[in-house]
This record gives structure tokens, sequence and C-alpha cells, in this order.
């Protein structure tokens, strides 16, 4: 009886709250933004922004209510793996006698399951596109590849060259490994000028001379076949240009893990240095361990330390010339050597 009295306590709180408060005791769905992109044989379907929301929780799902929204025409099979698009706004599958046929990716990454049963999360970007599977390398590209766009720089001065690189990584399962290729002949097109990657992938592109944002379109489609790569932007920013002549401030180095005369017990010291220019953004410091140079990977930096005194010296230049230093003495002892009472010193001030 008691227990039926507190479960009819519990059920005339959640009625009062949504009669007078006009706010739901049960959570509410907000659904998932996303972006999609249909990539068709010679054009962009249809796409959106990132600010896409849908209740489906799956890619099909979503998918197919935003062509249906659209009304672009769209046909789907069954499979014993699940549901496939076999043909939208009228492209059907094998329309080039092969494999070819309608495939997906998220974020830029292709999945291992179907089109029904991969579900969707905040923030994920799906492109569906008209391709087949890839294979080869070298001058023998065959299928349509998911490309990795970089960029030399996002930010570039006005009239100035920056570089953009496409390569693709698949898996080729004859040779059971994953295989890198650098795509030659992509289209990069910025304004009204359109420039093509060598064989290694690159292509030298010149910025606009007018200041603000651009998108640079990036594709390789073919007369009668599928594309060779599924097309994407990339978006760069246009900024005034920067009379180095005029630029006399020193770069800044900042460095992470190093402290000044400690006393250390690892032979190995692990730290990150940072350089900031006025107007040369692109500036590597040079970074030695007691007189030798030292490299490291995207200004992570690693240190066999000697036993002893070590000292790493960071010098940094920029393009007009202005340098900063900074100077960082170690002393590395085997924990046997360092006294109990200095080390605990040394590691309260560290």
């Amino acid at each position: 009886m008691f227990r039926k009295k507190i479960c009819s306590a519990l059920l005339l709180i959640c009625l009062l709250l949504n009669m007078f408060t006009g706010m739901s005791v049960f959570a509410v769905d907000e659904g998932r933004q996303v972006s999609i992109r249909v990539e068709g044989i010679n054009s962009t379907i249809t796409k959106t922004d990132g600010n896409y929301r849908t209740q489906k929780t799956t890619v099909y799902g979503a998918v197919y209510e935003l062509l249906k929204n659209k009304d672009i025409p769209i046909v789907v099979s069954d499979s014993g793996y699940g549901k496939y698009i076999s043909s939208i706004n009228g492209e059907e599958e094998a329309t080039f006698g092969g494999y070819d046929g309608w495939m997906f990716i998220v974020n830029n990454e292709t999945p291992d399951r179907s089109i029904d049963s991969y579900e969707i999360n905040d923030g994920d970007n799906i492109v569906v596109y008209y391709g087949e599977f890839p294979s080869g390398s070298g001058e023998s590209l065959h299928g349509t590849y998911i490309p990795t766009v970089e960029l030399s720089k996002d930010t570039v001065e006005a009239g100035a060259e920056f570089t953009v690189t496409v390569t693709s990584t698949y898996y080729d399962w004859d040779k059971d490994q994953e295989v890198n290729v650098k795509i030659k002949d992509v289209e990069v097109g910025l304004c009204d000028k359109t420039y093509y990657t060598d064989e290694h992938g690159e292509a030298i592109v010149t910025a606009p001379a007018d200041l603000g944002n651009y998108s640079l379109s990036i594709s390789l489609d073919r007369a009668d076949s599928y594309p060779l790569i599924v097309r994407t932007t990339r978006d760069i920013t246009v900024v005034e240009t920067v009379d180095e002549t005029d630029d006399t401030k020193a770069p800044v180095i900042v460095v992470e893990g190093l402290v000044n005369g400690l006393v250390v017990a690892e032979k190995e010291a692990d730290f990150k240095v940072t350089v900031t220019g006025n107007a040369d953004e692109n500036i590597v410091p040079v970074v030695k361990l007691n007189g030798n140079v030292i490299t490291g990977t995207n200004g992570d930096y690693k240190a066999e330390l000697i036993v002893g005194q070590n000292i790493i010296s960071i010098e940094a230049m920029d393009a007009a010339g202005n340098k900063s230093d900074i100077t960082y003495k170690l002393i590395y002892r085997t924990v046997a050597d360092i006294p109990a009472k200095e080390h605990l010193a040394k590691s309260l001030d560290y």
C-alpha cells in the first residue's frame, strides 16, 4: 500500500509539472547536427552546411530524408549485408559496366558496415558519392579515391604562392596492406583559374589579389567514366601582404617541458618548442644538445642526456633576419648519484 502511494505521488508531480510549467519531464531527442553532400558522376547533386539537423539515427535515414525533402529521386535496394543505394537522380549503379555504384564515407573514412546500420553523431561529415573501390598505384590508378588534401598554409598573403598536395590511402586486399598514392592531374580551382597536381600530387597555387575568404575546388572527373577522386573543397583566407623590411621584432620562442638548472634522473628529456614571428609564419628553430643539432617532429624534441652537465640551446631567425635564442642547462645524474635532500629540493622547485 505504501509503495502504491509513493508511485501515485510521483505520477501526480509529473502531471503537475506538465500542466503548470509547460515543461516535459521526459528527455527530448534534439537529433543530430551533420553535414551531407551527394556527389554524382559529373557534378554535385546536393549539399548542406554543417547545421543540418535530423532526428534520423543512421546515414541511410539522414540521406534518404534529405533527398526526399528536396524531391531528388532515390532508389534503395536490399542485400544480405543491408540496404544500399542503387540510384540517385537517375544515375544508376553499374552505369559503366563494372562494380561502380553509390558509396559513402563519414569523416573521410570508408565505413565497415552498410549504410542503414552506420549510426551518426553530432558533427559528422557525410559524403555519398558515385564511384568504384580504388586499386593500383602510380600511372595505373583505378577506382575512386578518398583524397587527403593538405595545404602548405591556409592563411595566405595576397598574390603569394602556396602548395596543395593530394594523396590517398586505401587498403589493398591483394597485398593485404594499406597503400598510399600520390594523385596526378587533380584539378584545383580557385576563382577563375585551374591548377593541376604533378606526379608528386602537388600543385603550386597563387592566391588572388583581393583579400577575403575563398574556397578551393578539388576534383578529377573523367569523360565517360566515374570520377577518380571524390570531389571536395578546402578554404583559405587571403590577407594583406606584410613588408618584411618593416619587420624589426625578434621571433618569440616558447619552450614547454624544460626548466633551467634542473637536476634530472631521466636520461631522456622530452620538450616542445614553438616559434612565432611578426611576419614570417614558417620559422623552424635550430635546436642543439651540447653543440650538436637535434631534429624534432611538429615541434616535439627528445634529447638523450649525458651524465653531468648538458646544454640545450635554441635559436630562431625570421625572414627579415631578426634572431632570438634561449639556453637551458640540465644536469643528469643517476638516482644513486643524487643526494636525497638535493633531489627532493630540485623536485619541489620543478
